[in-house]
């Protein structure tokens, strides 16, 4: 499959594409490379030889442990491993529960999810996962009201915290979990990695420096390494691929940031606008819409006086994120709007 070279990403069109176009990947029906490509096994995951090995012998004994803390920075696999395990264990993608400890950090959110646990889930094992991403991030009163069911869980239940600053989870917690810390992968790793995914997913880039580049700047994430993969494709300038990989690394990955860059025309052009939601992939698109659509009004809302051309803009922006929007079209609307402001 080749790819048409251009100096960017093309909007999103209601048109169908030539046959001899290749659909930019943030308008695939598919997820955004570093989630579509995200190891469903032990096996598929790489750089954490040491890591994996100890896991599977762990898993692979009778008596499984019921609470772990994987620890490490950012994209190098924690909450993938979390997952991965949970298959392992049995859980069923109905029977896991995710939180994201940097926005549900208080005590009344865990005991409610401490309250749901004590039933089985309705899946044929009635086993549940629960993986904390940022833990860290938990209050004091948030520890204390979980260290009796880390301590003692029920049969069905398992706990997973995932942290990029353990020093800040309690010992108490600490002590009773298997405990595994993942390494930034070496640059070399990220670099044979991201030749594997060109040759796999038939991708072409404009200068093949540019995955050393790549695999140098993402600092051992391979997310991160994927993120920037996927923002260069077909891109036919080095200098205007090197352009982009700079600005995904000012985007703040921040629903705000986006809104903001909306609302405001500040800084928006295509490809940031595409970086900011690639970033972002994790978050629901209609979560982005609401954030959006919030921000615009409480513009309109708020201001005193506005200029003609704001009001035109604020306007524009509720038409455009009108929605709502089905999960089942992943990033395409989100994309189709963005597009629809600035082309």
């Amino acid at each position: 499959m080749s790819l048409i070279k251009r100096e960017a990403p093309p909007p999103p069109k209601r048109a169908t594409m030539p046959a001899t176009a290749r659909t930019p990947i943030l308008l695939s029906s598919s997820d955004p490379l570093h989630v579509r490509l995200r190891p469903a096994t032990l096996a598929g995951i790489v750089g954490h030889t040491a890591v994996v090995k100890a896991l599977g012998n762990l898993l692979s004994g009778k008596n499984v442990p019921h609470s772990f803390l994987f620890t490490g920075p950012s994209g190098v696999g924690k909450t993938t491993l979390a997952r991965i395990v949970g298959t392992l264990i049995g859980v069923t993608k109905d029977g896991r529960v995710e939180i994201d400890a940097a926005r549900y950090s208080g005590v009344d959110n865990i005991r409610s999810i401490i309250s749901g646990s004590q039933f089985s889930s309705l899946s044929d094992t009635g086993r549940k996962l629960i993986i904390i991403d940022e833990a860290h991030r938990l209050s004091k009163g948030a520890w204390d009201s979980l260290l009796l069911s880390v301590e003692e869980p029920p049969p069905h239940v398992w706990w997973i915290f995932c942290s990029t600053e353990p020093d800040k989870i309690p010992k108490t917690i600490q002590t009773r979990c298997h405990a595994f810390d993942l390494k930034p992968l070496k640059w070399e790793t990220i670099s044979s990695l991201l030749e594997h995914v060109l040759a796999v997913e038939d991708i072409e880039i404009c200068d093949g420096s540019l995955v050393g580049i790549i695999a140098r700047r993402s600092n051992g994430s391979a997310r991160q390494a994927l993120v920037y993969l996927s923002a260069i494709v077909g891109i036919g300038d080095k200098s205007e691929a090197l352009r982009l990989i700079e600005s995904v690394d000012s985007a703040e990955g921040n629903p705000a940031q986006l809104a903001r860059m909306v609302c405001t025309g500040r800084g928006f052009t295509w490809p940031a606008a595409c970086a900011l939601v690639q970033s972002m992939s994790d978050e629901s698109p209609e979560t982005l819409r609401l954030v959006i659509v919030n921000y615009a009004t409480s513009m309109i809302m708020g201001a005193k006086t506005m200029s003609e051309g704001e009001a035109q803009r604020l306007l524009a922006v509720l038409q455009a994120f009108a929605g709502p929007y089905n999960s089942s079209e992943r990033q395409a609307p989100l994309l189709l709007a963005l597009g629809t402001l600035l082309f």
